[in-house]
This record gives structure tokens, C-alpha cells and sequence, in this order.
């Protein structure tokens, strides 16, 4: 269901880097909030031994859900997406499917690459027109601005021959 409506991924639109790292951080740190209270609970009930296995694995696979159901079921954003104005779309300005969702955010089950996926992650996008991560265009998946939409949302200038249809909620006319 998409909810928010489509917008086209253009380079104006994909123009979010900064509030991609934004985002990144709000839900780092909103996802910790979600998993700490998960992985608490698993420890108690399960009591894994001191292998750091059964430990990390709950968590790199919690961290990658909250990323992955987040952008799938809620209008292409995470917490830190909605916070920033940003979400995930498809080819086509869609929120994206579970499955495009999951594959965007395979980097997510490899904490261990840290700042070299940082690293990884700016420079495809500042080398890629649409600003996408590797996985994004695995996925075929953009970030874009709920902002500014194209020129199809734009009020048009007097040399625009096209017709648009503006709501106007609220007015008594």
C-alpha cells in the first residue's frame, strides 16, 4: 500500500545524503531502544552460553528486521527516515517491497564492516547520479525527499500550456 503517494527518483529528489546519515544515526540508536528489550528477554530464556555467537547473531538479525519491516510496511521509512523526511522508493517512486527492502539492507547483517562500509557506502553514492548504495541498486531502490516531489507538484509558470489540479482542503469555495 503506498500511502504517501509516488515520487520519482530524480537528482533533485535524491539529493538526501546528509539526512541519510542522519537517519542512520536516529535509528541506530531507536533500533537499540527495539532490540535491547528482544535480546534482554533472549538472554534470561535462553541463557546462551558465553559464546558471542548467540549473542551478536540476535542482534545483527534484529537490526536488519527493524530496517527491513520499517521500510517495507511503513510508507518506505524507519523512524530516522520519518524523523529526516526521507524514504525508500522503487524504479518507479513506489514504497518498495518486502523483498527490495530485505535486499537493500543486506549490509546490515555485516556490523564487522564498520567503517570501511561507511566508507563503501558514501563513495556509491557520490559516484552513482541517484545517489544509491551498492545494495540499493541491487535492489533497484532509491532515497528520496518526501520535499520536493518534481515538477509535476509544482505550481506551473505561465509559459506551462498543461492543466493541473490543485486541492485546496478547507476552502469554502
Amino acid at each position: 500500500m503506498d500511502v504517501g503517494g509516488k515520487i520519482e527518483p530524480t537528482e533533485e529528489t535524491t539529493d538526501v545524503v546528509v539526512a541519510r546519515g542522519i537517519a542512520h544515526l536516529i535509528d541506530y540508536f531507536a533500533s537499540f531502544i527495539v532490540i535491547f528489550p528482544v535480546l534482554y528477554t533472549y538472554v534470561l530464556a535462553v541463557n546462551p552460553a558465553r559464546d558471542s555467537v548467540w549473542i551478536t547473531a540476535p542482534i545483527v538479525l534484529s537490526y536488519l528486521a527493524y530496517n527491513t519491516l520499517f521500510e517495507a510496511y511503513w510508507n518506505g521509512q524507519t523512524i530516522g527516515k520519518r524523523v529526516t523526511g526521507i524514504r525508500v522508493v522503487d524504479r518507479d517512486g513506489a514504497d518498495p517491497s518486502l523483498k527490495e527492502a530485505l535486499i537493500r539492507n543486506v549490509p546490515a547483517g555485516f556490523p564487522i564492516a564498520g567503517t570501511l562500509g561507511i566508507f563503501a557506502a558514501l563513495w556509491a553514492m557520490v559516484t552513482t547520479d541517484l545517489r544509491q548504495r551498492n545494495f540499493d541498486i541491487f535492489a533497484d531502490t532509491y532515497v528520496v525527499t518526501e520535499g520536493r516531489q518534481g515538477a509535476a507538484d509544482r505550481r506551473p509558470d505561465d509559459s506551462d500550456s498543461e492543466t493541473y489540479e490543485f486541492r485546496n482542503f478547507g476552502s469554502k469555495n
